[in-house]
C-alpha cells in the first residue's frame, strides 16, 4: 500500500520520495492557494483522503492545524504517522495513547531540500508514531 501525504501542498515532497522509489499519493484540499500539478496533488481534504485510502502510512508537513494530526491518529487503519515541522509545531508525546512517539535524530541527514523556501533546514523536527496496539 502507497503511503499517503496529507496536506501535501505544492506535492514537491512526494515528488522527490516517488522519483527515489516510495509508492506515495499526495493529497491536498487546495485551501491555502498555491497553484499545483493536479497531476501530483490530488485534491482532497485530510478527512477525505482517510476515508477514501484507508492509509496504514500517513505524512504532513507542516500541517495547517494539530487537530489534522490528532484526527490521524484516531484513524483506525493508521498505524505510522510522520508528523514533520518544528519542535513547536509537532505534536506532543501523549497525542495518542495508542502510539508511541519518537523524534528523528539528525534529520537534515534525510530532508529534500527545498531551495525556495526561506526554512532553514536544521530547523526541521519529524516525529514518528507507530501505533502500539491493535485498537
Amino acid at each position: 500500500t502507497p503511503i499517503i501525504e496529507i496536506c501535501a501542498g505544492d506535492g514537491k515532497l512526494s515528488r522527490q520520495l516517488g522519483l527515489r522509489g516510495v509508492d506515495i499519493i499526495a493529497t491536498d484540499d487546495y485551501s491555502d492557494g498555491y497553484s499545483r500539478n493536479r497531476h501530483l496533488v490530488e485534491r482532497l481534504s485530510y478527512q477525505e483522503t482517510l476515508i477514501r485510502y484507508q492509509p496504514r502510512v500517513v505524512d504532513a508537513s507542516w500541517p495547517p492545524s494539530i487537530e489534522v494530526g490528532l484526527d490521524t491518529l484516531d484513524f483506525p487503519t493508521v498505524r505510522y504517522y510522520f508528523d514533520i515541522g518544528e519542535e513547536a509545531t509537532l505534536l506532543p508525546a501523549n497525542a495518542n495513547r495508542n502510539f508511541r512517539r519518537d523524534v528523528l535524530r539528525e534529520p537534515t541527514k534525510y530532508i529534500v531540500v527545498r531551495t525556495d523556501h526561506p526554512l532553514v533546514p536544521h530547523h526541521v523536527e519529524v516525529a514518528l508514531f507507530t501505533r502500539i496496539n491493535g485498537q
